[in-house]
Protein backbone atom coordinates (compact mmCIF):
# COMPACT_ATOMS: atom_id res chain seq x y z
CA UNK A 1 0.00 0.00 0.00
CA UNK A 2 1.33 3.45 -0.91
CA UNK A 3 2.25 5.67 2.04
CA UNK A 4 2.87 9.41 1.98
CA UNK A 5 6.32 10.35 3.31
CA UNK A 6 6.31 11.73 6.82
CA UNK A 7 7.08 15.37 7.51
CA UNK A 8 10.22 14.26 9.31
CA UNK A 9 11.42 12.38 6.24
CA UNK A 10 10.72 15.36 4.02
CA UNK A 11 12.62 17.59 6.40
CA UNK A 12 15.60 15.24 6.26
CA UNK A 13 15.56 15.40 2.46
CA UNK A 14 15.46 19.20 2.56
CA UNK A 15 18.38 19.34 5.00
CA UNK A 16 20.39 16.91 2.86
CA UNK A 17 19.70 18.95 -0.27
CA UNK A 18 20.75 22.15 1.46
CA UNK A 19 23.97 20.53 2.65
CA UNK A 20 24.90 19.37 -0.84
CA UNK A 21 23.64 22.26 -2.94
CA UNK A 22 24.73 25.22 -0.87
CA UNK A 23 28.42 24.53 -0.23
CA UNK A 24 29.22 28.23 -0.56
CA UNK A 25 27.79 30.57 2.03
CA UNK A 26 27.72 34.33 2.53
CA UNK A 27 28.18 35.64 6.06
CA UNK A 28 26.99 39.21 6.39
CA UNK A 29 28.01 41.25 9.46
CA UNK A 30 27.76 44.87 10.50
CA UNK A 31 24.86 47.25 10.65
CA UNK A 32 22.85 48.37 7.62
CA UNK A 33 22.79 52.11 7.13
CA UNK A 34 22.68 54.82 4.51
CA UNK A 35 25.08 57.07 6.43
CA UNK A 36 28.48 57.20 4.74
CA UNK A 37 31.90 57.15 6.36
CA UNK A 38 35.17 57.82 4.56
CA UNK A 39 37.29 55.44 6.68
CA UNK A 40 39.10 53.51 5.33
CA UNK A 41 38.43 53.61 1.57
CA UNK A 42 37.73 57.27 0.81
CA UNK A 43 40.56 59.28 2.33
CA UNK A 44 41.78 61.10 -0.77
CA UNK A 45 42.40 64.72 0.13
CA UNK A 46 41.19 64.22 3.69
CA UNK A 47 43.08 65.25 6.84
CA UNK A 48 43.38 61.55 7.64
CA UNK A 49 45.87 61.18 4.80
CA UNK A 50 45.83 58.80 1.86
CA UNK A 51 47.53 55.81 3.44
CA UNK A 52 47.03 53.68 6.47
CA UNK A 53 46.49 50.35 8.19
CA UNK A 54 43.08 49.38 9.56
CA UNK A 55 41.85 46.36 11.57
CA UNK A 56 38.43 45.09 12.51
CA UNK A 57 37.51 41.83 14.24
CA UNK A 58 34.50 39.51 14.05
CA UNK A 59 33.85 36.90 16.73
CA UNK A 60 33.32 33.19 16.18
CA UNK A 61 29.87 33.51 17.76
CA UNK A 62 28.64 36.07 15.23
CA UNK A 63 30.29 34.28 12.31
CA UNK A 64 28.52 31.10 13.48
CA UNK A 65 30.18 28.64 11.10
CA UNK A 66 31.28 25.70 13.26
CA UNK A 67 32.20 23.60 10.22
CA UNK A 68 34.83 26.12 9.18
CA UNK A 69 35.61 26.69 5.53
CA UNK A 70 37.69 28.59 3.02
CA UNK A 71 37.16 32.33 2.71
CA UNK A 72 37.31 33.06 -1.03
CA UNK A 73 36.12 36.66 -1.16
CA UNK A 74 35.39 39.67 1.07
CA UNK A 75 32.87 42.37 0.17
CA UNK A 76 32.13 45.73 1.78
CA UNK A 77 29.09 47.84 1.07
CA UNK A 78 29.54 51.12 -0.79
CA UNK A 79 27.22 54.03 0.02
CA UNK A 80 28.70 56.57 -2.39
CA UNK A 81 31.66 57.09 -4.71
CA UNK A 82 33.48 54.28 -6.50
CA UNK A 83 36.62 52.20 -5.95
CA UNK A 84 39.90 53.76 -7.01
CA UNK A 85 43.39 52.27 -7.38
CA UNK A 86 45.09 51.73 -4.03
CA UNK A 87 48.90 51.73 -4.11
CA UNK A 88 50.87 49.03 -2.28
CA UNK A 89 47.59 47.42 -1.28
CA UNK A 90 47.41 44.46 1.08
CA UNK A 91 44.53 42.54 2.55
CA UNK A 92 45.52 40.17 5.34
CA UNK A 93 43.53 37.76 7.51
CA UNK A 94 44.16 36.01 10.80
CA UNK A 95 42.26 34.21 13.52
CA UNK A 96 41.50 36.26 16.59
CA UNK A 97 40.31 35.76 20.15
CA UNK A 98 40.06 39.49 20.80
CA UNK A 99 36.77 41.07 21.67
CA UNK A 100 35.56 42.95 18.57
CA UNK A 101 34.53 45.82 20.82
CA UNK A 102 37.92 46.13 22.52
CA UNK A 103 40.75 45.98 19.98
CA UNK A 104 44.22 47.12 21.00
CA UNK A 105 46.11 49.93 19.34
CA UNK A 106 49.02 47.49 19.07
CA UNK A 107 48.10 45.61 15.92
CA UNK A 108 49.94 42.37 16.73
CA UNK A 109 47.91 41.92 19.93
CA UNK A 110 44.67 41.68 18.00
CA UNK A 111 45.27 38.29 16.33
CA UNK A 112 46.64 34.83 17.06
CA UNK A 113 48.80 32.68 14.82
CA UNK A 114 50.01 34.22 11.57
CA UNK A 115 48.68 37.17 9.63
CA UNK A 116 48.22 35.85 6.08
CA UNK A 117 48.36 38.01 2.96
CA UNK A 118 45.38 37.10 0.77
CA UNK A 119 45.64 40.03 -1.70
CA UNK A 120 48.94 41.78 -2.38
CA UNK A 121 52.59 40.88 -1.98
CA UNK A 122 53.69 39.42 1.34
CA UNK A 123 57.10 41.12 1.11
CA UNK A 124 58.30 44.54 0.02
CA UNK A 125 59.68 43.93 -3.47
CA UNK A 126 56.45 43.76 -5.48
CA UNK A 127 53.77 46.02 -4.05
CA UNK A 128 50.37 45.63 -5.64
CA UNK A 129 48.43 48.53 -7.10
CA UNK A 130 44.91 47.25 -6.75
CA UNK A 131 41.49 48.45 -7.90
CA UNK A 132 38.57 46.33 -6.65
CA UNK A 133 35.44 45.69 -8.69
CA UNK A 134 31.80 46.08 -7.66
CA UNK A 135 28.63 44.01 -7.76
CA UNK A 136 25.06 45.22 -7.34
CA UNK A 137 22.77 43.01 -5.26
CA UNK A 138 19.22 44.31 -5.25
CA UNK A 139 19.58 48.02 -4.54
CA UNK A 140 22.93 47.66 -2.74
CA UNK A 141 26.40 48.12 -4.22
CA UNK A 142 29.12 45.90 -2.81
CA UNK A 143 32.84 46.31 -3.45
CA UNK A 144 34.49 42.96 -4.14
CA UNK A 145 37.85 41.73 -2.93
CA UNK A 146 38.30 38.17 -4.35
CA UNK A 147 41.20 36.56 -2.51
CA UNK A 148 44.24 35.60 -4.55
CA UNK A 149 44.55 32.54 -2.32
CA UNK A 150 41.72 31.13 -0.23
CA UNK A 151 42.10 31.47 3.53
CA UNK A 152 41.08 28.61 5.82
CA UNK A 153 38.79 29.52 8.70
CA UNK A 154 38.87 27.09 11.64
CA UNK A 155 35.22 27.53 12.63
CA UNK A 156 36.02 28.33 16.25
CA UNK A 157 37.90 31.61 16.62
CA UNK A 158 36.99 34.97 15.24
CA UNK A 159 38.37 36.57 12.06
CA UNK A 160 40.57 39.65 12.07
CA UNK A 161 40.68 41.67 8.83
CA UNK A 162 43.72 43.86 8.23
CA UNK A 163 43.62 46.42 5.37
CA UNK A 164 46.58 48.57 4.32
CA UNK A 165 47.64 50.77 1.41
CA UNK A 166 50.07 53.63 0.83
CA UNK A 167 48.32 55.82 -1.73
CA UNK A 168 45.09 56.51 -3.60
CA UNK A 169 44.77 57.43 -7.27
CA UNK A 170 41.56 59.40 -6.67
CA UNK A 171 38.71 59.77 -4.23
CA UNK A 172 37.41 56.33 -3.35
CA UNK A 173 34.10 55.12 -1.94
CA UNK A 174 32.38 55.63 1.39
CA UNK A 175 31.03 52.77 3.48
CA UNK A 176 27.89 52.67 5.57
CA UNK A 177 28.41 53.14 9.29
CA UNK A 178 25.72 53.72 11.89
CA UNK A 179 25.89 56.54 14.42
CA UNK A 180 26.17 54.16 17.38
CA UNK A 181 29.06 51.77 16.78
CA UNK A 182 29.95 48.94 19.09
CA UNK A 183 32.74 47.46 16.95
CA UNK A 184 36.16 48.91 17.65
CA UNK A 185 38.40 49.96 14.81
CA UNK A 186 42.22 50.02 15.12
CA UNK A 187 43.93 52.34 12.67
CA UNK A 188 47.16 54.19 11.85
CA UNK A 189 48.24 56.34 8.89
CA UNK A 190 51.55 56.71 7.11
CA UNK A 191 53.78 55.25 4.40
CA UNK A 192 54.70 51.54 4.49
CA UNK A 193 51.41 51.21 6.28
CA UNK A 194 51.40 47.43 6.38
CA UNK A 195 54.52 47.60 8.58
CA UNK A 196 53.09 50.12 11.04
CA UNK A 197 53.03 48.40 14.45
CA UNK A 198 50.81 50.62 16.52
CA UNK A 199 47.89 52.92 16.00
CA UNK A 200 44.74 54.14 17.69
CA UNK A 201 41.84 52.08 18.98
CA UNK A 202 38.48 53.70 18.36
CA UNK A 203 34.82 52.77 18.19
CA UNK A 204 34.26 55.52 15.69
CA UNK A 205 33.87 53.56 12.45
CA UNK A 206 34.17 49.84 12.94
CA UNK A 207 30.71 48.47 12.43
CA UNK A 208 30.33 48.92 8.68
CA UNK A 209 28.75 46.22 6.56
CA UNK A 210 31.00 43.39 5.44
CA UNK A 211 30.44 39.99 3.84
CA UNK A 212 32.63 36.90 3.99
CA UNK A 213 32.11 34.51 1.04
CA UNK A 214 33.05 31.11 2.46
CA UNK A 215 33.46 27.79 0.69
CA UNK A 216 32.32 25.22 3.25
CA UNK A 217 33.36 22.12 1.31
CA UNK A 218 36.42 20.97 -0.66
CA UNK A 219 36.76 22.45 -4.13
CA UNK A 220 38.66 21.69 -7.35
CA UNK A 221 39.33 24.69 -9.56
CA UNK A 222 40.22 24.62 -13.26
CA UNK A 223 42.52 27.30 -14.68
CA UNK A 224 43.39 27.72 -18.36
CA UNK A 225 45.39 30.13 -20.49
CA UNK A 226 44.04 31.00 -23.98
CA UNK A 227 47.57 31.19 -25.38
CA UNK A 228 48.51 31.46 -29.04
CA UNK A 229 47.50 28.87 -31.62
CA UNK A 230 50.23 26.63 -33.02
CA UNK A 231 50.73 26.51 -36.78
CA UNK A 232 50.97 22.89 -37.95
CA UNK A 233 50.29 20.76 -41.00
CA UNK A 234 47.24 18.55 -41.35
CA UNK A 235 49.22 15.37 -40.72
CA UNK A 236 51.03 16.60 -37.60
CA UNK A 237 51.50 13.89 -34.97
CA UNK A 238 54.10 15.59 -32.81
CA UNK A 239 57.73 14.72 -32.18
CA UNK A 240 58.37 11.08 -32.95
CA UNK A 241 54.70 10.57 -33.74
CA UNK A 242 53.92 10.67 -30.01
CA UNK A 243 51.35 13.46 -30.21
CA UNK A 244 51.37 17.23 -30.02
CA UNK A 245 50.35 19.11 -26.88
CA UNK A 246 47.75 21.65 -27.98
CA UNK A 247 47.01 23.18 -24.60
CA UNK A 248 47.97 23.10 -20.94
CA UNK A 249 45.57 23.57 -18.02
CA UNK A 250 45.63 23.08 -14.27
CA UNK A 251 43.27 21.66 -11.67
CA UNK A 252 43.90 22.68 -8.07
CA UNK A 253 42.42 21.60 -4.75
CA UNK A 254 41.78 24.28 -2.14
CA UNK A 255 43.05 24.19 1.39
CA UNK A 256 40.31 21.73 2.33
CA UNK A 257 40.80 18.14 1.23
CA UNK A 258 38.15 15.66 0.17
CA UNK A 259 37.32 16.56 -3.43
CA UNK A 260 38.24 13.82 -5.91
CA UNK A 261 38.39 14.21 -9.70
CA UNK A 262 36.60 11.51 -11.68
CA UNK A 263 36.16 13.04 -15.12
CA UNK A 264 37.51 15.83 -17.34
CA UNK A 265 35.28 17.02 -20.16
CA UNK A 266 36.73 18.81 -23.19
CA UNK A 267 34.63 20.43 -25.91
CA UNK A 268 36.08 20.99 -29.38
CA UNK A 269 35.70 24.25 -31.27
CA UNK A 270 37.00 25.86 -34.46
CA UNK A 271 36.36 25.41 -38.18
CA UNK A 272 37.91 21.96 -38.65
CA UNK A 273 35.90 18.74 -38.32
CA UNK A 274 36.80 17.35 -34.89
CA UNK A 275 35.09 14.02 -35.53
CA UNK A 276 37.46 13.05 -38.37
CA UNK A 277 40.58 15.21 -38.06
CA UNK A 278 42.33 13.08 -35.42
CA UNK A 279 43.69 9.62 -34.92
CA UNK A 280 44.11 10.25 -31.20
CA UNK A 281 42.99 12.77 -28.57
CA UNK A 282 44.43 12.25 -25.09
CA UNK A 283 45.01 13.91 -21.73
CA UNK A 284 48.32 13.50 -19.91
CA UNK A 285 49.36 14.74 -16.48
CA UNK A 286 52.66 16.62 -16.20
CA UNK A 287 54.49 14.13 -13.98
CA UNK A 288 57.86 15.92 -13.82
CA UNK A 289 56.31 19.40 -13.33
CA UNK A 290 58.33 21.05 -16.11
CA UNK A 291 55.24 22.40 -17.93
CA UNK A 292 56.33 20.61 -21.12
CA UNK A 293 54.74 17.47 -22.57
CA UNK A 294 57.23 14.59 -22.30
CA UNK A 295 56.00 11.36 -23.84
CA UNK A 296 57.13 8.38 -21.80
CA UNK A 297 57.46 10.50 -18.66
CA UNK A 298 54.11 12.20 -18.24
CA UNK A 299 51.16 10.07 -17.15
CA UNK A 300 48.40 9.16 -19.61
CA UNK A 301 45.00 9.86 -18.04
CA UNK A 302 42.77 8.70 -20.92
CA UNK A 303 42.69 8.70 -24.73
CA UNK A 304 40.20 8.44 -27.60
CA UNK A 305 40.46 8.30 -31.38
CA UNK A 306 38.55 11.56 -31.94
CA UNK A 307 35.67 13.68 -30.72
CA UNK A 308 32.23 12.06 -31.09
CA UNK A 309 31.01 14.91 -33.34
CA UNK A 310 32.24 18.11 -34.91
CA UNK A 311 32.52 20.65 -32.07
CA UNK A 312 31.50 17.79 -29.82
CA UNK A 313 32.41 16.99 -26.22
CA UNK A 314 34.64 14.14 -25.08
CA UNK A 315 34.82 12.69 -21.56
CA UNK A 316 38.18 11.62 -20.16
CA UNK A 317 37.78 9.32 -17.16
CA UNK A 318 40.20 9.86 -14.26
CA UNK A 319 40.83 6.73 -12.22
CA UNK A 320 42.90 5.34 -9.37
CA UNK A 321 45.38 7.53 -7.56
CA UNK A 322 45.06 10.18 -10.29
CA UNK A 323 41.66 11.10 -8.82
CA UNK A 324 42.98 12.27 -5.45
CA UNK A 325 44.47 15.63 -4.48
CA UNK A 326 46.22 16.75 -1.34
CA UNK A 327 45.46 20.09 0.29
CA UNK A 328 46.39 23.03 -1.97
CA UNK A 329 47.80 20.65 -4.62
CA UNK A 330 47.83 21.79 -8.25
CA UNK A 331 48.12 19.30 -11.09
CA UNK A 332 49.01 20.31 -14.64
CA UNK A 333 47.49 18.53 -17.64
CA UNK A 334 48.15 18.47 -21.40
CA UNK A 335 45.61 17.88 -24.14
CA UNK A 336 47.59 15.92 -26.74
CA UNK A 337 46.44 15.14 -30.29
CA UNK A 338 47.55 13.39 -33.45
CA UNK A 339 46.12 14.76 -36.70
CA UNK A 340 44.76 12.51 -39.41
CA UNK A 341 46.05 14.23 -42.55
CA UNK A 342 44.28 16.14 -45.30
CA UNK A 343 41.43 15.69 -45.79
CA UNK A 344 39.71 16.00 -43.34
CA UNK A 345 41.91 18.76 -41.90
CA UNK A 346 42.55 21.35 -44.60
CA UNK A 347 44.68 24.48 -44.86
CA UNK A 348 43.13 27.35 -42.94
CA UNK A 349 41.16 25.15 -40.56
CA UNK A 350 41.34 25.93 -36.84
CA UNK A 351 41.04 23.56 -33.90
CA UNK A 352 40.31 25.09 -30.48
CA UNK A 353 39.22 23.67 -27.15
CA UNK A 354 37.24 24.40 -23.97
CA UNK A 355 37.56 22.55 -20.67
CA UNK A 356 33.79 22.45 -20.44
CA UNK A 357 33.34 20.60 -17.16
CA UNK A 358 34.87 18.35 -14.54
CA UNK A 359 33.17 15.76 -12.33
CA UNK A 360 34.09 15.81 -8.65
CA UNK A 361 33.14 13.53 -5.79
CA UNK A 362 33.33 13.86 -2.02
CA UNK A 363 31.18 15.35 0.74
CA UNK A 364 30.08 18.83 -0.33
CA UNK A 365 32.74 18.72 -3.06
CA UNK A 366 32.58 21.64 -5.46
CA UNK A 367 34.13 22.72 -8.74
CA UNK A 368 35.05 26.09 -10.18
CA UNK A 369 36.58 27.53 -13.35
CA UNK A 370 34.38 25.55 -15.75
CA UNK A 371 33.49 26.01 -18.45
CA UNK A 372 36.79 27.64 -19.24
CA UNK A 373 37.30 30.24 -21.94
CA UNK A 374 38.19 29.06 -25.42
CA UNK A 375 41.78 27.85 -25.67
CA UNK A 376 43.57 28.55 -28.95
CA UNK A 377 44.84 25.23 -30.27
CA UNK A 378 45.95 24.67 -33.86
CA UNK A 379 45.96 26.51 -37.18
CA UNK A 380 46.41 24.26 -40.22
CA UNK A 381 49.13 25.51 -42.55
CA UNK A 382 49.07 25.41 -46.34
CA UNK A 383 51.82 23.06 -47.58
CA UNK A 384 53.96 24.17 -50.50
CA UNK A 385 55.40 22.58 -53.66
CA UNK A 386 58.65 24.47 -54.19
CA UNK A 387 59.77 24.56 -57.83
CA UNK A 388 63.42 25.12 -58.81
CA UNK A 389 65.13 25.01 -62.22
CA UNK A 390 68.13 22.67 -62.63
CA UNK A 391 68.53 22.89 -66.43
CA UNK A 392 71.96 22.91 -68.14
CA UNK A 393 73.59 26.34 -68.20
CA UNK A 394 74.08 26.26 -72.00
CA UNK A 395 71.93 25.17 -74.92
CA UNK A 396 72.16 21.58 -76.14
CA UNK A 397 72.59 20.84 -79.87
CA UNK A 398 69.89 18.57 -81.27
CA UNK A 399 69.19 17.13 -84.73
CA UNK A 400 66.17 16.83 -86.95
CA UNK A 401 64.11 13.74 -86.19
CA UNK A 402 65.82 13.18 -82.81
CA UNK A 403 63.99 12.14 -79.63
CA UNK A 404 64.55 12.33 -75.89
CA UNK A 405 65.96 15.87 -75.91
CA UNK A 406 65.91 17.59 -72.50
CA UNK A 407 64.62 21.14 -72.95
CA UNK A 408 64.28 21.72 -69.20
CA UNK A 409 65.04 19.98 -65.91
CA UNK A 410 63.40 21.13 -62.68
CA UNK A 411 62.79 19.89 -59.15
CA UNK A 412 59.78 19.97 -56.86
CA UNK A 413 60.45 19.97 -53.12
CA UNK A 414 57.72 19.22 -50.58
CA UNK A 415 59.10 20.13 -47.13
CA UNK A 416 56.10 19.21 -45.00
CA UNK A 417 52.45 18.32 -45.04
CA UNK A 418 50.18 15.36 -45.73
CA UNK A 419 50.75 13.20 -48.80
CA UNK A 420 49.88 15.33 -51.83
CA UNK A 421 50.95 16.30 -55.34
CA UNK A 422 50.30 19.14 -57.81
CA UNK A 423 47.30 18.40 -60.00
CA UNK A 424 49.19 19.49 -63.13
CA UNK A 425 52.31 21.20 -64.44
CA UNK A 426 52.10 23.72 -67.30
CA UNK A 427 55.08 24.46 -69.57
CA UNK A 428 55.30 27.52 -71.84
CA UNK A 429 57.37 27.33 -75.03
CA UNK A 430 59.79 29.95 -76.35
CA UNK A 431 62.38 30.19 -79.14
CA UNK A 432 62.54 30.69 -82.91
CA UNK A 433 61.39 27.17 -83.80
CA UNK A 434 57.68 26.43 -84.13
CA UNK A 435 56.52 24.04 -81.35
CA UNK A 436 53.40 22.91 -83.25
CA UNK A 437 55.07 22.37 -86.66
CA UNK A 438 58.51 21.16 -85.51
CA UNK A 439 57.74 18.73 -82.66
CA UNK A 440 56.10 15.33 -82.74
CA UNK A 441 55.59 15.17 -78.97
CA UNK A 442 56.39 16.89 -75.68
CA UNK A 443 56.71 14.72 -72.57
CA UNK A 444 57.16 15.08 -68.80
CA UNK A 445 59.42 12.45 -67.22
CA UNK A 446 60.33 11.68 -63.60
CA UNK A 447 63.96 10.95 -62.65
CA UNK A 448 63.14 7.57 -61.10
CA UNK A 449 66.63 6.68 -59.95
CA UNK A 450 67.39 10.25 -58.83
CA UNK A 451 70.78 10.30 -60.57
CA UNK A 452 70.19 13.67 -62.26
CA UNK A 453 70.49 12.26 -65.79
CA UNK A 454 67.64 11.54 -68.18
CA UNK A 455 67.55 7.81 -68.98
CA UNK A 456 64.54 6.73 -71.08
CA UNK A 457 65.00 3.09 -70.17
CA UNK A 458 65.00 3.79 -66.44
CA UNK A 459 63.08 6.99 -65.78
CA UNK A 460 59.28 7.15 -65.73
CA UNK A 461 57.10 9.06 -68.16
CA UNK A 462 54.49 11.07 -66.28
CA UNK A 463 52.47 12.53 -69.16
CA UNK A 464 52.63 13.48 -72.85
CA UNK A 465 51.09 16.33 -74.81
CA UNK A 466 51.40 18.88 -77.60
CA UNK A 467 51.71 22.64 -77.64
CA UNK A 468 48.55 24.61 -78.29
CA UNK A 469 50.34 27.17 -80.47
CA UNK A 470 53.78 28.48 -81.40
CA UNK A 471 55.28 29.68 -78.10
CA UNK A 472 52.10 28.37 -76.51
CA UNK A 473 51.58 26.06 -73.55
CA UNK A 474 51.24 22.39 -72.81
CA UNK A 475 49.67 21.09 -69.59
CA UNK A 476 50.83 17.80 -68.10
CA UNK A 477 48.49 15.96 -65.78
CA UNK A 478 50.14 14.53 -62.64
CA UNK A 479 47.37 11.95 -62.17
CA UNK A 480 49.68 8.99 -62.79
CA UNK A 481 52.41 10.27 -60.49
CA UNK A 482 52.65 9.16 -56.86
CA UNK A 483 51.90 11.61 -54.06
CA UNK A 484 54.75 13.50 -52.46
CA UNK A 485 55.40 12.83 -48.79
CA UNK A 486 56.91 15.28 -46.35
CA UNK A 487 60.60 15.85 -47.11
CA UNK A 488 60.50 14.69 -50.74
CA UNK A 489 62.45 16.45 -53.51
CA UNK A 490 61.95 15.03 -57.03
CA UNK A 491 63.54 15.87 -60.40
CA UNK A 492 61.58 16.08 -63.65
CA UNK A 493 62.54 16.46 -67.32
CA UNK A 494 60.66 18.24 -70.12
CA UNK A 495 61.43 16.18 -73.24
CA UNK A 496 61.14 17.36 -76.88
CA UNK A 497 60.89 14.94 -79.82
CA UNK A 498 61.67 16.65 -83.16
CA UNK A 499 60.42 15.97 -86.67
CA UNK A 500 62.34 17.10 -89.80
CA UNK A 501 60.71 20.53 -90.21
CA UNK A 502 62.94 22.83 -88.19
CA UNK A 503 65.63 24.95 -89.81
CA UNK A 504 69.31 25.10 -88.93
CA UNK A 505 70.11 27.17 -85.80
CA UNK A 506 66.48 27.52 -84.76
CA UNK A 507 65.96 27.27 -81.01
CA UNK A 508 63.56 25.68 -78.55
CA UNK A 509 63.28 27.16 -75.05
CA UNK A 510 60.69 26.74 -72.30
CA UNK A 511 59.85 27.34 -68.65
CA UNK A 512 57.40 25.99 -66.07
CA UNK A 513 54.81 28.74 -65.99
CA UNK A 514 52.21 27.36 -63.57
CA UNK A 515 51.05 24.31 -61.63
CA UNK A 516 47.75 23.14 -60.21
CA UNK A 517 47.07 23.06 -56.49
CA UNK A 518 47.37 19.78 -54.69
CA UNK A 519 44.33 17.63 -54.15
CA UNK A 520 44.84 18.10 -50.38
CA UNK A 521 45.58 21.82 -50.38
CA UNK A 522 49.24 22.11 -51.36
CA UNK A 523 50.10 25.17 -53.44
CA UNK A 524 52.99 25.78 -55.89
CA UNK A 525 55.69 28.33 -55.11
CA UNK A 526 58.71 29.73 -56.97
CA UNK A 527 57.00 29.89 -60.35
CA UNK A 528 57.78 30.69 -63.09
CA UNK A 529 61.07 28.76 -63.25
CA UNK A 530 63.63 29.62 -64.28
CA UNK A 531 61.86 32.83 -65.48
CA UNK A 532 59.72 34.00 -68.37
CA UNK A 533 62.95 34.24 -70.40
CA UNK A 534 63.12 30.44 -70.37
CA UNK A 535 65.90 27.88 -70.22
CA UNK A 536 68.94 27.85 -72.56
CA UNK A 537 67.09 24.93 -74.19
CA UNK A 538 67.94 23.40 -77.55
CA UNK A 539 69.68 24.55 -80.77
CA UNK A 540 68.77 22.74 -83.99
CA UNK A 541 71.52 21.51 -86.30
CA UNK A 542 69.98 20.86 -89.74
CA UNK A 543 73.24 20.41 -91.74
CA UNK A 544 73.26 17.19 -93.83
CA UNK A 545 76.45 15.60 -95.12
CA UNK A 546 75.65 13.50 -98.22
CA UNK A 547 78.19 10.74 -99.02
CA UNK A 548 78.16 9.28 -102.53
Amino acid sequence: MFRHPSLAALAAVVVLFATVAFAQTTIGLGASTTTGNVIPFNLSGSPWGESGRYQTAYSGAEINLASGGTVTEIRVRSISGSPTTYGNFRLRLAHTQSNPTALSGTFAQNFIGSLTTVIGDSGTSNPLNYQPSTIVVGSETWVRFPLTNGWTYNGTDGILVDWSFDSMAAAGFSIGSVATRSRVYAYATGANSYQVATGTSSNGAGNWQIQFIVQVGPILTVATTPGAAQNVYANDTGTGGNGRSVTRFTIAQGTQTGASLTNIQVQAAGTGDDSTAYTEVAIYRDDNSNNTFDFGTDVLIASHTAFPANNGTRDFAVTGSESTFTASQTKTYFLVVKLNGSPPASPGHTFNYVVSDITVSGTNAQKAGVPSGTINGLNILTPSFNFADVSPATATTVFLGSSNNVCQAFTIAYPNGPADKPASVTVTGLGSAHEVDDLTAVQLWYDSNANGTFEPGTDTQVASGTFSADNGTVQFSMASHANFTAGDTRRFFVIYNLNANASDNETFQCYVSSAGNGTHGGTPSGLPVPAVTGTPGLVVSANVLAVT
